[in-house]
């Protein structure tokens, strides 16, 4: 039997970035974080495992019945429900983002726009988009090849 079809938890990004290290594997760095429905919580009593996508980026995670990853893994995800809110903070490290976002259809260019969600085994997700519309920062080495590159997304007031 299939699982049943689940709608995303409707969640917003709030503020995010995107460290990519050109000179470096497995260098590159993200850090996202924004608000979910509180009124879908996930189920957490005893823990859940968790599958985190950034672009074809992939990784199995672990939370505790707090909402968290164990300290000092490479995936460090945080979902707190409070009684006016709910907050997802999303970091990963040491990764190889590059070769992940290498697989979406603009290879040329930076991307502007990189998917990412959770999903856990019940079929509870969230799900959005990092749109990159702050500054850049990009960083050459001394033969004028791009070495590291920092994309933004300006921080977002939250709807209600």
């Amino acid at each position: 039997m299939l699982p049943r079809f689940f709608a995303a938890t409707p969640s917003q990004t709030l503020k995010a970035r995107v460290d990519l290290d050109f000179s470096k594997d497995s260098a590159d760095r993200t850090k996202f974080c924004g608000r979910f429905d509180r009124t879908m919580p996930p189920d957490l009593r005893d823990g859940s495992t968790a599958v985190l996508r950034v672009g074809a980026y992939r990784a199995d995670i672990v939370l505790d019945p707090k909402g968290r990853t164990a300290k000092g893994s490479a995936v460090a995800v945080r979902l707190k429900v409070k009684k006016k809110k709910a907050i997802f903070k999303v970091s990963v490290r040491k990764a190889d983002l590059r070769a992940a976002l290498a697989a979406l259809p603009d290879v040329e260019t930076l991307p502007r726009t990189i998917a990412w969600s959770l999903t856990f085994p019940d079929c509870w997700n969230i799900e959005g988009l990092l749109e990159m519309d702050g500054k850049d920062r990009l960083r050459t080495s001394g033969d004028g090849e791009l070495s590291r590159a920092r994309l933004s997304m300006k921080k977002r007031k939250p709807t209600r």
